[in-house]
């Protein structure tokens, strides 16, 4: 385990969440393995990539904390940066996992255009909402798959937009 990671997994625990049963990988690089509640989904995994933390949202969604976001960064040593970015990601991930994160995957026909994390707390919807809710959603052709970490979220009934 680096101490990276350890920092993570401290942070974690330090927000209230349980040990889910991460599995430390050294295939690569050092990276934990969250294995997945729904297979469409994926497993989440936090990567190690010495200069930063690389999360992966199952097969959906990937972002990179660095710690650049910290305030004491003009003063900041490599060590206290990377705790910043470990801190900062045991945040999202506890989001993942109490389902106030989701990601939204968007499609022009078959070919992925792009994808976004969806804050759901932070748009008043909590995870029972968003199936009937519009967040996350792009209009005219474009088609919008969206993941908890729990599995798939249905699209609205009521979608405008969007291929069927």
């Amino acid at each position: 385990m680096t101490p990276t990671l350890q920092h993570f997994i401290d942070e974690l625990a330090a927000q209230g969440v349980d040990d889910p049963g991460w599995r430390l990988e050294l295939d690569e690089r050092p990276h934990l393995v969250l294995d997945p509640l729904d297979n469409v989904v994926g497993p989440l995994e936090v990567w190690d990539d010495t200069c930063e933390l690389t999360l992966v949202f199952g097969k959906c969604y990937h972002c990179h904390f660095d710690g650049c976001e910290s305030d004491l960064l003009a003063s900041a040593t490599d060590e206290q940066r990377l705790a910043a970015a470990a801190s900062l990601t045991a945040e999202y991930v506890a989001r993942i996992l109490d389902s106030r994160i989701g990601v939204a995957v968007h499609y022009r026909g078959d070919t992925c255009i792009g994808a976004a994390l969806i804050y759901l707390d932070d748009d008043g919807v909590d995870a029972s909402q968003l199936a009937e809710s519009t967040i996350g959603l792009y209009g005219g052709n474009i088609r919008t798959e969206r993941f908890l970490w729990s599995g798939p979220v249905p699209a609205p009934q009521n979608q405008n937009g969007g291929e069927p």
